[in-house]
């Protein structure tokens, strides 16, 4: 029976295969990642595999779920420790030798049993439980695409849910009939869980999926309580259990208006399966299922276990006391006059915060304090109340924050309590500068000192200095760039360009240009806090933030070390990634004249033998293409010191690191050093450090 193609029916069978293999770990289905084996994986090769961090340990198993590996041979003392761990997560008949790994990074520890296909002459397909009620495999299709885009995504759409509908199924119930010509054999997984046989029928084989079971002489029965899917040839039963990304909840999704027999039991199970142990809310489980059974339930998503959400704390707050230019938390700010002995600013501590526990019974930690500590600078002296940190003037002048210090400047200051604008002309200033209000469209503030702006910069506008930058609001528009030798700071920034030579700190970026010679922190407290979509982000160390690209595939190129390395400028990482790609050309053009001269290495004595061997025509065409070749090896071994002298210098830098706290979407480009790749699919939590000379993507 040929399949019906729905939309994304390959992305959906991948998201239910994930979820089937992450059920049985007892782990969630966004700690896997999915990519393809290389020559590595021995025999393996091209295959399909998820790929996940257990305390240490990194396992990999097929997508059929008959073979699992671990990624790299542990110590003989340690195999017993990492044998119990994986029995732990539900592996079965663990073997780990010494010596005995398919390569030196990929070692077989389980393997499954795949089931032998049935030969069968007719498969019809019927409503759960009601045999005389036939239904066509293109409805089930159809059925099956909806229900998969409604609860797959980590968020399910409310709206959507109103108008959604699918075919419940109760355990026991038959789903299927078919004739069978030959019986087949069923399988089992790396788990020790039944693969019960596919059918070959005329024109394709169609598999029982999760929640099916092969029933004698000739039916597929429903093992528990969900919703009928078919998807890619294989039916399944999906489980009406919905957890979002925090899994602080879970939620009951009922699609289907009809009076079912579903008990308070049968939801208890679904929970069971999915992980669900703590704040199980089994009297409103009872209402629930009672509304079911008299077929009053409206179609809606229904909280049935619900866990504690941590107590965030209190971050430290820094009160200024005398009256300042600054709003809220900034890099930079300034304040009147003070005098000696006058308390200027207090510090009351970060008060740590509770963990809370999800719904699988596993802590959740409250946020990180992310407070800075104040320091006491020139001017300025420190005495205790309790826990409170008072700060004193110890000299006259402009109070000044900048950089984590509070000081008392003899710097001078221009102060603007309006937008620098028309009425202001063009600012260029020898010391600090503080703007109470926005820079307009195309101008510009210049500073030897630190810079402290109150609301936005808009397009074309220029603000630099030898100091800090702290802005209020915004950075926008294409030709708007924002310069400093210290730190930047700013809500946001839009297509502008914003470079410093320590630390840049905003709260989202679109499409822009960032360089820091130091780290880039992109986090907040806001919806879209913490993203990056589109253009550039270059660091010196690391890059943090929480999200990274978009669904829509927004080119996103996150870089470190590589481009703001020292003595290393932008230009000069241009001309890094050209270096790369000659090599790479290279590289195939001497493979190409290797293969015309008949060698399959460059080697003075064999291609002497050849000349003196071969005819003279045939030795004029020889000779052409051994000095091409000796040309372009001689160049490629210049651009090859040459970038392994930069690649020297990057790595003096220290430990590179990109954090992504959330997920990063296809199409960002992921870069540490001279190392490099583009992403393909979604990465959830995630670190990329170069250990060892490669690439490695962490587990948060």
């Amino acid at each position: 029976m040929p399949g019906v193609a729905g939309e994304n029916t390959q992305a959906d069978k991948e998201a239910l295969q994930r979820r089937w293999i992450a059920q049985a770990l007892g782990e969630s289905h966004r700690s896997l990642s999915l990519f393809v084996t290389g020559s590595q994986a021995g025999g393996a090769q091209g295959a399909l595999y998820y790929r996940i961090g257990l305390k240490g340990i990194e396992v990999a198993i097929s997508q059929d779920g008959l073979r699992a590996c671990l990624l790299g041979m542990p110590a003989e003392e340690a195999i017993e420790e990492v044998t119990e761990l994986l029995r732990g997560h539900g592996l079965q008949e663990i073997r780990i030798e010494q010596g005995d790994e398919t390569s030196p990074v990929w070692i077989e520890v389980s393997r499954g049993q795949a089931p032998v296909p049935a030969r069968a002459t007719r498969l019809a397909f019927c409503q759960p439980g009601q045999l005389e009620q036939v239904l066509e495999a293109a409805e089930l299709h159809k059925i099956s695409v909806d229900l998969l885009h409604l609860l797959l995504p980590d968020a399910v759409d409310r709206g959507r849910l109103e108008e959604s509908h699918a075919l419940a199924a109760l355990p026991g119930q038959v789903v299927g009939r078919f004739a069978v010509e030959e019986p087949g054999a069923p399988g089992q997984d790396v788990f020790g869980r039944p693969l019960h046989p596919p059918l070959t029928l005329a024109q394709s084989q169609v598999y029982p999926g999760p929640g099916i079971v092969s029933v004698p002489p000739g039916e597929w029965q429903t093992e528990g309580y969900g919703y009928l899917c078919m998807v890619e040839n294989q039916l399944s039963v999906v489980s009406p259990i919905h957890l979002p990304a925090d899994e602080l909840h879970a939620y009951w999704v009922v699609l289907d208006r009809q009076p079912h027999a579903v008990s308070a039991e049968m939801i208890l199970q679904c929970l069971q399966d999915q992980g669900v142990v703590a704040g199980i809310a089994e009297e409103r489980i009872g209402q629930l299922a009672n509304l079911v059974r008299r077929g009053t339930c409206k179609r809606g998503m229904y909280i049935v276990a619900q866990g504690t959400s941590p107590d965030p704390g209190q971050e430290a707050q820094l009160e200024i006391l005398a009256k300042s230019s600054s709003k809220g938390r900034s890099l930079v700010a300034f304040a009147e006059a003070v005098q000696p002995d006058q308390m200027v600013a207090r510090r009351t501590p970060y008060k740590p915060g509770t963990p809370g526990r999800d719904v699988k019974g596993r802590p959740v930690l409250p946020p990180a304090d992310t407070s800075h500590r104040v320091k006491a600078g020139k001017g300025v002296r420190v005495e205790r109340d309790g826990e409170v940190e008072c700060f004193i003037a110890t000299a006259a002048g402009t109070l000044k924050l900048a950089n984590d210090e509070l000081s008392v400047s003899s710097t001078p200051l221009l102060s603007i309590d309006k937008d620098v604008g028309l009425t202001t002309g063009n600012l260029q200033f020898q010391g600090d500068v503080s703007v109470a209000g926005s820079v307009q469209r195309g101008f510009s503030v210049k500073a030897t000192g630190d810079i402290l702006i109150g609301g936005q910069v808009e397009e074309g506008c220029v603000v630099a200095t030898r100091g800090s930058i702290s802005i209020g609001g915004g950075v926008l528009g294409r030709r708007t760039k924002v310069v400093a030798q210290g730190s930047v700071q700013a809500l946001f920034v839009e297509d502008a360009t914003m470079a410093a030579g320590r630390n840049i700190l905003v709260e989202r970026v679109n499409r822009g240009r960032l360089r820091a010679g130091n780290r880039v922190m992109i986090s907040g407290r806001g919806e879209e806090a913490g993203t990056v979509v589109g253009g550039q982000v270059w660091a010196l160390r690391r890059i943090d933030l929480s999200v990274a690209g978009s669904p829509e595939g927004a080119l996103t190129s996150l870089a470190v070390g590589t481009n703001m390395a020292v003595g290393v400028t932008e230009e000069q990482a241009e001309k890094l990634d050209r270096m790369q790609r000659f090599l790479e050309q290279s590289s195939r053009q001497m493979a190409q004249l290797l293969e015309r001269i008949g060698i399959s290495r460059i080697d003075p004595v064999q291609i002497r033998s050849l000349l003196q061997a071969a005819s003279e025509q045939r030795r004029k065409v020889l000779l052409h293409y051994t000095r091409q070749l000796g040309r372009l090896a001689q160049l490629h071994q210049q651009v090859l010191n040459e970038l392994q002298i930069i690649e020297e210098q990057i790595n003096k830098v220290g430990e590179l690191e990109i954090r992504v706290r959330d997920r990063i979407y296809p199409g960002v480009n992921i870069r540490l050093g001279s190392h490099q790749i583009n992403l393909e699919e979604v990465h959830r939590a995630v670190r990329f450090r170069v250990v060892g000379g490669e690439l490695r993507e962490e587990d948060l």
